[in-house]
């Protein structure tokens, strides 16, 4: 992934990866989009996130962005969307990743659409993001100790039970 993807959108049609067709823009934020893609090898919907090319040419984003895509392909969490592919494509100059594509409104649409939330509808939204962070950090660990052991050169196996700091 070293390419900065120079346009801000993809036109509906485009391909990219070899393998996504973009079908609609979903959300745009500061630092790149969200669009729905189909899968052209199975015809599934899929989300695709791209860069945009100014935070593209940013080594340190670039390389968040990366870590991103693998950390997502390692979460096996129901709350946290499934990463399928990344990468860069040569045409169109980006840096993307396909997740898998969740139906539904995002929080702050429903927010907008239902007003308030009720305290046991807050408190299952809180659970819920709550768990995909924990998932995250267990992750986390585990790619942390896996990059001990490539350090080491040798497996590394932890010996005794864990001591929070």
């Amino acid at each position: 992934m070293e390419r900065a993807h120079d346009a801000k959108m993809l036109a509906s049609g485009t391909i990219v990866g070899g393998g996504y067709r973009v079908l609609r823009v979903l959300a745009e934020g500061g630092m790149g989009t969200v669009y729905e893609v189909e899968q052209i090898a199975t015809g599934a919907r899929r989300a695709l996130k791209v860069m945009h090319g100014e935070f593209a040419r940013n080594a340190d984003l670039r390389a968040r962005f990366v870590r991103e895509a693998r950390l997502g392909t390692e979460i096996p969490s129901d709350h946290v969307a499934q990463v399928i592919d990344a990468g860069d494509d040569e045409p169109t100059r980006s840096l993307y990743i396909v997740m898998e594509l969740l139906d539904g409104a995002t929080l702050s649409q429903e927010l907008r659409r239902r007003g308030a939330f009720a305290w046991p509808d807050v408190l299952e939204i809180v659970r819920r993001i709550h768990q995909a962070e924990v998932d995250r950090i267990e992750i986390g660990r585990r790619i942390e100790a896996h990059g001990v052991r490539e350090q080491l050169g040798e497996p590394f196996q932890p010996q005794g039970p864990r001591h929070s700091t």
